[in-house]
């Protein structure tokens, strides 16, 4: 999900899951949603407000990935 999309600002934000569990080990990352296992697993724990912080980070991540930086 686009973290400019109006649904990450208003009420609770939704899991950027879009259903391609798969996850580059090198990086860390799912490569489908950008998130790490960690913030995979605490998803559903997480305050809206940290939803927030990891949704505004996934474009640099997904960015840093197919430039093949970090």
């Amino acid at each position: 999900m686009n973290p400019t999309d109006p649904r990450c600002h208003k009420g609770p934000p939704l899991s950027p899951c879009i259903k391609v569990c798969r996850v580059d080990r090198a990086a860390g990352l799912c490569v489908g949603c950008w998130r790490t296992i960690d913030e995979i697993a605490a998803w559903f724990r997480l305050r809206d407000d940290e939803k927030r912080a990891v949704l505004a980070e996934l474009p640099r991540r997904r960015d840093a990935h197919r430039s093949g930086g970090d």
